[in-house]
């Protein structure tokens, strides 16, 4: 069976899947392969297959009789499949292969701020339409000048979607005094270059959020992972915000804070915010106010290279 043999329909649901899926792909990978693509597009497939989320399994559109788009998707894991995909990871390759040497944006979206004073801000890169919810199209992805998420970026997002700037955030938001002494530090010296990666204060999300789990006082990365007791009364998730967020398109790495000191109790959490923020891609570390140093010169030390345009050697 070759992809001639589907209908008109049917192509365009499997050149959409792969379409969507390749989009994404090739923006969040700085080095890619025609292989690696079909092969992470061919693993995806197969575990929608194999977890059966796809809501169309019984369809029956009057306007499509008999389409059946898990027919579609297990032709993809054929060996006609296999080639339709290599082939098409190969012209995506040819077309957009400059678009992947831009560098990972890191996240596609930021929100962060304190809801409760309306001091909450969403920004992105390279989404659009309604709530920012659409990647814009690789053309124009490809014409985006500004530098993902450094302070140049980040203050044209603000000043568009919310009137506003970085430093006026800064010095509004109500912070504790360890995060005043780390704002107030950097501001004084990396604000003035616009290149540098933007520090950005009380992050509540990515694109996805950063959920915990807790039954019985035991902390829980996913639901999954209390099997049936996710279904108790006595099991309850949280969003979780950290305290500082900067992504340094340069280096290629992100990294979010806490400052704080963790309880005994609270260590088995910590060991979960380590594993949510790496499987987003990005690093985390819990940094006691009592190491700050003075005027938070230490933490400026410890972590220059996330904070400056030019690795610290």
């Amino acid at each position: 069976m070759d992809i001639g043999d589907f209908s008109k329909f049917e192509q365009n649901f499997l050149n959409g899947k792969l379409g969507v899926f390749a989009d994404k792909y090739v923006r969040m990978r700085i080095v890619w392969t025609p292989e690696q693509l079909s092969d992470d597009f061919l693993k995806h497939i197969e575990d929608e297959l194999v977890a059966d989320i796809i809501y169309l399994q019984n369809f029956n559109d009057n306007r499509r009789p008999g389409f059946n788009p898990i027919r579609s998707m297990e032709w993809l894991t054929s060996r006609s499949g296999h080639t339709w995909v290599l082939n098409k990871a190969i012209t995506k390759y040819n077309k957009d292969k400059d678009v992947a040497r831009k560098g990972s944006p890191i996240a596609e979206r930021v929100r962060f701020g304190d809801r409760g004073t309306k001091m909450f801000y969403d920004i992105n890169f390279g989404l659009q339409g309604p709530n920012n919810h659409n990647r814009v199209s690789t053309e124009e992805y490809r014409n985006i000048n500004l530098i993902p998420w450094t302070i140049k970026h980040v203050n044209h997002e603000l000043k568009i979607k919310h009137g506003t700037d970085l430093k006026t955030i800064l010095y509004n938001l109500p912070l504790n005094s360890s995060l005043v002494d780390i704002t107030d530090h950097w501001l004084g010296n990396y604000y003035d270059d616009e290149n540098n990666p933007a520090l950005m204060p009380l992050l509540k999300t990515f694109r996805s959020p950063f959920y915990y789990y807790v039954y019985k006082g035991k902390y829980y990365a996913s639901a999954e992972s209390l099997g049936e007791e996710r279904f108790s009364p006595d099991s309850q998730y949280y969003q979780y915000g950290f305290d500082l967020c900067v992504l340094n398109f340069y280096q290629q790495q992100g990294a979010v804070f806490d400052i704080k000191d963790f309880t005994e109790e609270e260590r088995p959490l910590k060991i979960i915010l380590k594993q949510l923020t790496n499987e987003a891609g990005i690093d985390y570390h819990a940094v006691s106010p009592n190491d700050l140093g003075v005027n938070a010169d230490r933490f400026f030390t410890t972590y220059a290279n996330y904070l400056n345009s030019k690795s610290i050697s």
